[in-house]
């Protein structure tokens, strides 16, 4: 009889949607299912968001980030990611909710150590660098986020003495920047249009991970995991958040053990 291996299901069960660290997080519930039931997991396929017409339609885990490093930092897990032409396995499909079924913390962080970036991907990070920089996650969405002259005067008032600001943003990336520099505030970005959604926001949550200090919403789960993989990294003093929609006590207790968090 053949392994078995988790597969995608064909609806919403199964399947990591919404943006990036969304499917992240239902990536963490099928590792922690997969591990109860001694399943391999067949290679996740995601849906391109905000797609160009040419790009497929979806996107295989592998298309972001390194398989086989994955496999190796999870294989002390008793966790195996297959890819989908794999014949030595039975699929099963999945028939949870992997958004709304709940993941232990230590499985989320196990996930999120586990993700390294294809090398073509990681190279863009290593010269970038923005390790002397204080980045933002900036939602300028309908509806989403405070004023942004509020936030601009905060950030001009704390961190005015530090190099020039790193954000990250899904759209609207020159409004942005003018707007910033409107208001005297040095910054950059990084975008590129010739590579998905995807394969962008993953560039650019490493980036702010590898910031000096990072500012983000509290109502975004990018923000969210930055700082969690931030306080792996020993970076846990230098974390704020803007927008406080959510008591932050409970951001803390429910992601970062306690850490304290500052807000600007």
């Amino acid at each position: 009889m053949l392994p078995k291996a988790f597969k995608r299901g064909e609806k919403k069960n199964g399947l990591l949607m919404g943006g990036l660290c969304n499917r992240i997080i239902c990536l963490a519930t099928l590792v922690e299912y997969s591990k109860l039931h001694g399943y391999a997991i067949d290679e996740p396929v995601f849906h391109s968001m905000l797609r160009k017409p040419k790009e497929p339609k979806h996107l295989k885990f592998s298309d972001i980030y390194d398989l086989e490093y994955f496999n190796e930092q999870m294989k002390n897990k008793g966790i195996q990611m297959i890819t989908n032409d794999n014949r030595d396995y039975q699929r099963v499909p999945i028939d949870i909710n992997l958004w709304i079924k709940k993941r232990s913390l230590s499985t989320m962080y196990d996930v999120l150590l586990s993700l390294k970036l294809k090398p073509e991907y990681l190279k863009i990070v290593e010269e970038i660098n923005t390790s002397n920089n204080v980045s933002i996650h900036i939602r300028n969405e309908l509806g989403w986020g405070p004023g942004y002259p509020t936030i601009i005067n905060k950030i001009k008032e704390k961190y005015s003495d530090e190099n020039k600001l790193f954000f990250t943003t899904g759209q609207n990336h020159d409004y942005i920047s003018n707007l910033l520099n409107e208001n005297n505030v040095s910054s950059f970005y990084y975008y590129n249009s010739s590579l998905s959604y995807e394969v962008n926001s993953a560039i650019n949550f490493e980036l702010c991970v590898n910031s000096d200090i990072f500012i983000g919403m509290s109502r975004s789960s990018f923000s969210h995991l930055i700082i969690m993989k931030r306080f792996y990294l020993n970076k846990n003093n230098k974390n704020s958040f803007y927008d406080m929609q959510f008591d932050y006590k409970q951001i803390e207790r429910l992601f970062l053990k306690g850490t304290p968090l500052s807000k600007i």
